[in-house]
Parts: structure tokens; sequence; C-alpha cells
């Protein structure tokens, strides 16, 4: 940050004190501030910079000795910081003069004690980067020159000492750990988390797919900022289901502009196994053969009416769709997390991400553990901002030939409650909502085989007490037009079994015991 800032950020900071409390005091805080500022050579200081820095601390020291509790004239305080900026930085004038109360007005101790804790924060992260440095550089110079017989282990524990005071710079309610604040003092703070927790929980708050069975087996729909784990094996539908629920969000659904968020509510999908060019077709072939009930041929597909016709389909509902394929051999969680930032910075309000998929961002030969933290960093960021997270994850490969041998046609159901999550049993733990999905075939007839999907729930954190034994199992017949065509509005297509009478709706009287 340019020095000049953190010199205007010292003359806000006690000014702001000034206007709720005497016993408010950030003077040390300042002066220590002040010695750590270095005032640029006038050769090296283009135009009024060094002038207008000088005159910034003669403005601090003037305030320090005014004492903590100082009242100051609105007029008089404006008067002299346009005299310290003149013309040459309308921009920092400007913000400066906006944050004095005109005389007589009474300050929103609330808000002005945010701002209070926001510059506090800014100023301590400031003082601290030079100690870093200096810590830093020690250490670099003593082991680039000397690094035969260093024992790394004390070497490593003396670094960490030593930065420990600086980790707890800055104010504590920005710091990564703290997700939600609610103020039991302030009655506004805790109807607001009251109405949100009323809204996800009513019919409002849910995100219908596009299946009855499926909103059957999540309670009416799944919820803004929910985690979704999709498991299923190799080439057993994971990606398939993935892309239907995501599908289906933006087509039964009305996007809707949150308050506090972007006026842009989106879908973002980050695609790390599969190109642009093998998703996008498959994407509109299923839109299309939904919409219409006829077959689409995409061998003859234009790219361009392609396009037009998914971004006018999404953008019915309101949401915008933003596909990215990344690189899982460079990219990381924190890359995803950054880019996804940079679309909200734009006005975007993410409501719903889907990774397909996260562990492809994981070395092949990784422990444990770091599966589990990739996919906690992302919970971990799309839960507070209330935006589902939605990933497929392939079962692991140890049990799979054993539950298909032993339970033809139920394997689904057997993968429940099993923690087959490849690369670690522990995954299950992070996501809110856990879906098994198995691709089946039965021979309904000699040389006639028929290919059904099945989907079971798993956990399903909060709801698990509120969803009947019945709903937790759906089997859907793969059809030749719509793939597994929404049922939202029409007749149930989900059947009881593989290869139950589907004429009857799979409404047969069979025995099929678990």
């Amino acid at each position: 940050m340019e020095t000049k800032h953190i010199l205007v950020m010292c003359i806000c900071l006690l000014y702001k004190e000034s206007l709720i409390s005497k016993e408010l005091n950030s003077q040390e805080l300042v002066e220590h501030t002040l010695k750590n500022i270095t005032i640029p050579e006038l050769r090296s200081s283009p135009g009024r910079t060094r002038e207008i820095m000088l005159e910034c601390k003669r403005q601090i020291k003037t305030m320090i000795n005014n004492g903590p509790g100082h009242k100051y004239n609105a007029n008089i305080l404006k008067s002299k910081l346009s005299s310290i900026f003149g013309s040459d930085d309308t921009v920092t004038l400007e913000m400066l003069t906006g944050m004095i109360l005109e005389d007589g007005i009474a300050p929103d101790r609330d808000t002005i004690m945010d701002e209070i804790a926001a510059l506090v924060s800014e100023l301590n992260i400031f003082n601290s980067k030079g100690k870093i440095v200096e810590i830093m550089e020690k250490y670099s110079a003593m082991l680039r020159f000397n690094d035969t017989n260093v024992d790394w282990d004390h070497i490593a524990q003396e670094i960490t000492e030593k930065l420990a005071p600086y980790a707890s710079m800055g104010n504590a309610l920005r710091k990564k750990g703290v997700v939600d604040v609610v103020d039991f003092s302030k009655k506004d703070s805790i109807l607001s988390i009251l109405s949100y927790a009323k809204d996800i929980d009513s019919g409002d708050g849910l995100l219908s797919l596009g299946h009855q069975a499926l909103n059957d087996m999540v309670g009416g729909g799944i919820r803004l900022g929910e985690a979704i784990m999709i498991i299923a094996e190799q080439g057993g539908g994971k990606s398939l289901l993935t892309n239907i629920i995501m599908t289906a969000l933006m087509t039964f659904n009305k996007a809707k502009v949150r308050e506090n968020k972007g006026i842009l509510p989106c879908v973002i999908r980050f695609s790390l196994e599969n190109d642009t060019i093998q998703d996008i077709p498959w994407l509109y072939k299923f839109v299309v053969e939904n919409d219409t009930g006829q077959a689409a041929d995409i061998s003859n597909l234009n790219i361009v009416e392609a396009s037009d016709y998914l971004s006018n389909r999404f953008s019915q509902n309101g949401w915008s769709f933003i596909n990215i394929r990344l690189d899982p051999t460079v990219v990381t969680a924190q890359d995803i997390i950054n880019i996804t930032n940079e679309y909200i910075r734009k006005g975007y309000d993410p409501q719903v991400m889907v990774c397909d998929y996260f562990s492809m961002m994981v070395p092949a030969m990784a422990k444990s553990e770091e599966y589990r933290e990739v996919l906690r960093r992302l919970t971990a960021f799309t839960r507070p901002m209330g935006c589902t997270f939605i990933t497929p994850h392939q079962a692991t490969s140890n049990e799979m030939p054993r539950l298909k041998l032993d339970y033809p046609g139920r394997v689904v159901k057997q993968m429940v409650g099993m923690n087959l999550t490849s690369g670690s049993k522990q995954l299950s733990q992070e996501p809110d909502l856990i879906l098994c999905a198995h691709k089946e075939m039965v021979e309904v007839e000699e040389g006639n085989p028929r290919y059904y999907f099945t989907i079971a729930r798993d956990k399903h954190r909060g709801r698990s007490k509120h969803t009947a034994a019945k709903y937790l199992y759906a089997c859907f017949p793969f059809n030749d037009i719509g793939t597994l065509p929404f049922d939202i509005g029409k007749v149930r297509t989900n059947i009881i079994r593989p290869g139950a009478d589907v004429s009857n709706g799979g409404k047969d009287t069979t025995d099929w015991a678990d």
C-alpha cells in the first residue's frame, strides 16, 4: 500500500475515535506507525507528494497532541485538509472530507466502531510487514551462506516462534477463522440470522431439482450454502448427475438478487477433467431434448447458435452461467477462490459452484489429509457466502467389484455409509449432502439389455431425520432422448428398481430387500 495512504489512515483513525469516546485511544499505534514511514527524498518524489506527506505527518502530530476525545470543528478540519492536498490529489481529499461529519450530526456508533476496527487492522498489518521481512531476510542470508550443518527442525521452530506475534496482527474479526458473528445485544442481528434460517428451511429458500424423486430425497430441494458430493465409480455417472443437477437449478429456479451481494446471480462451473468442447455440446443436447422432447443432432452443431440458445435459456430465469476450464496439474484451491473473487468484484453473485472435480488438483500419491484440506478450503469459502458447492468424487476401486458381484441391481444401496471416497475415507465428514450413484444393466429379456441410473442418499446434515426411508433411493431408466428427462410438472419417471415394469410406472410389488 502507498505510504501516503497509511498517513491518511492515521488521520482517519484519530478523527473517528474522537467521535466516539475519549476511552478509545490508538495514539500509541499511530506514533509507532509514523516511525515506520519513510518520507521519499525530494528528487525521487513526483509533484507535491513529499510536501503532502510531510504536512500529513504534522497534522497527525497535532491530533496526537490534542489528545483522545478532542472535538473537532468540521469546517476548520476540512479547511486544513484542503490546504494540505490542494488540487494535487482530489480523490484522497474527497475521501477525507467525506468522512467528516457535519457539526451537530450524531455519529452511528456501530458503523464508526467497524471503521475503527478496519483502520486498526490495516495499520497493524503495515507495521508488521517490515519486521516480517527483516526476520525472513536474516534467516535467508544465514542459510544461503551456511547450509552445511544446519539443524533444519530447530531453524523452523525458531522462525515460527519469531513470527508468531505477527500472526495475530490486524482485526481478529476479519481473520479467516471467523465465518459469522451474531451480537445478541442487538435485536437486528438476531432477527437477521433467524430470518435467514427460516428462509432456507422453507419452500422459498429451496432450489428445486429436475426430478420429483430427487426433491423428495433431499427434503424438497437443496439449500444455498450446502456442500454436496456425488460419489460413483469411474464411468459410473458422477459427472452426469452433477451436470443434471446444475442444469436443473438454472431451469426450475428463478435467480434472486440477494441483499448485500452482486446483482448478477450466477452458476460458476470449474472443469478440471473434460475439455469445453466435450462439456458444452452435451449440455446443449441435454437442454434441447428436455425442452423439445426431440432428438438433438450435434454432429452439425452451429456453435454460435448453440451458445446463444444456452445463454438465453438460462438467462430466462435470471442466471448467468460461467464455465471455466482449468489445468489440474497447475491449479490449486486458492486459484479457484481467486478466480471466483474476481467475478464477485465484477458484480457477480456465485450462488452455485460446481467443481468437476476437486480431487484432480491433488497429486496421485498425496496423503489422505491433503484431499480433505483441498475440499475443506473450497467449502469453507463457499458456505459463508451462501453458495452451494457441488463436486463429483470417485469411489474407491477396492470395494466396488465386490459390491457389483454380491449385490447386482442393489449396488448403490450398499454404497451408503461405507465411506467409499477415494483418497481419504475422512472426506465424507466435509460435505453436508452425499449422493451415491451407479449405472445398472438388466437384461429384461434375452438379448435386450436395459440401462438404469440408480441414486441413493447417504448423509444429509440436519435433514436425515426428516426424510422417510422410501425416499432415500431412486431409480431412473435411461432414455434415448433427454438421457434422464426432467419430470417436474409431469408424470414421475422414477421406478422401484432396475428392471421393474416401466409401463406400470415401475410400481410393481416385487419384494426387493436390501
